[in-house]
């Protein structure tokens, strides 16, 4: 048993809100089919060298002891690139590494899809490096829709420069166990980062999500915004920090989670937390979670839907956005058809 997703900044030890226990599953080294092994530039790794980031330092070590999957991705213009993995009996587990390197510039976006075949018991342990330089642009999206009896850790790192942006649209559908840690370093000025997140978490699955955002440079911005559905016996626990460091003075950053819950058996919990070291900066957060509403279930019902289609409707309202943030049509179909499946089970 190891701690995982341990807060920035430790609170009283009775809230149990510090971090969470995780027990790693035995697994052997698999090899994996077209496997790139491409290492980052001297720049790059040097960027990156002595940060404290992921999950725990157990998942990156299991990472690294059985890597089957490593790739640099160098970006120079504007490009656009996919990745698609999908898990097998053969194939059950992927330890993948992925150095994303914008540099100056340049405008990339990039799509990363992992699943499983159906009941097949699969383990995915990812590292994300992203490095934007000045003036650059990056949008990743991470789709996890692995079987519900696999297990999903995912770290993510990454260094924004001046004036660079950096989104990342994160979907969690799958796993039994699935934690997701991401740290986000905007040194630069005016340097900019955004986070949407749609979440669906039904049986007895759990999700563990942990983001960070440190502003070091001026007029830095931040927002996190996140979209879930809790049902049966689903628990879900979201950290989200604001960290506003001297010097970052005109710096803004903003947080929002809404959670539906489907049943009274879900448990949600939302640990939101805003720091500040300097005073000329904005720092917003709000959480949200409540049972679907009853008046507008009524009048969407008093137009011929029955109870299950008016809360799909209601449900899709509130993830649909992030999901079309995806920009394929067929993935983004999939996808909400997986969320209709699993309201209708």
């Amino acid at each position: 048993m190891t701690k995982a997703n341990i807060l920035p900044h430790i609170t009283w030890g009775h809230t149990k809100a510090n971090h969470v226990d995780i027990e790693l599953p035995e697994i052997n080294y698999i090899d994996f089919s077209s496997n790139p092994d491409t290492k980052g530039s001297e720049d790059f790794n040097h960027v990156f060298e002595n940060k404290k980031y992921g999950v725990s330092d157990s998942v990156k070590e299991l990472n690294e002891k059985y890597r089957n999957y490593s790739e640099y991705y160098e970006f120079t213009g504007q490009e656009d690139l996919r990745r698609e993995f999908k898990l097998t009996e053969e194939i059950s587990n992927i330890n993948d590494l992925h150095e994303i390197h914008v540099r100056e510039g340049a405008n990339a976006k990039i799509l990363f899809d992992y699943r499983a075949e159906a009941d097949i018991e699969a383990f995915r342990n990812s590292i994300f490096k992203i490095n934007a330089e000045k003036n650059s642009e990056v949008k990743i999206v991470i789709v996890q829709r692995l079987s519900h009896k696999s297990q999903s850790y995912v770290s993510l790192i990454s260094e924004i420069a001046e004036d660079a942006r950096v989104h990342l649209v994160h979907i969690e559908l799958g796993s039994k166990k699935a934690y997701a840690n991401y740290e986000v370093e905007l040194v630069g000025d005016r340097s900019e980062s955004d986070i949407k997140t749609a979440y669906f978490v039904d049986g007895n699955r759990y999700l563990d999500l942990a983001y960070v955002m440190t502003h070091y440079g001026q007029e830095s911005d931040s927002d996190m915004v996140l979209q879930g559905v809790l049902k049966d016996h689903a628990e879900k626990r979201f950290a989200g920090t604001l960290d506003f460091l001297k010097g970052c003075r005109l710096s803004t950053g903003n947080e929002e989670e809404f959670v539906t819950l489907l049943d009274p058996t879900v448990k949600s919990r939302a640990i939101p937390i805003l720091l500040a070291r300097e005073d000329d900066i904005v720092g917003n957060h709000a959480a949200s979670a409540g049972r679907v509403d009853k008046e507008m279930l009524f009048y969407i019902q008093s137009r011929g839907f029955d109870q299950l289609e008016a809360k799909r409707i209601i449900i899709e309202s509130k993830i649909k956005p992030i999901l079309d943030l995806i920009e394929d049509i067929d993935l983004r179909n999939e996808l909400l058809e997986d969320i209709r499946q699993g309201i209708r089970e």
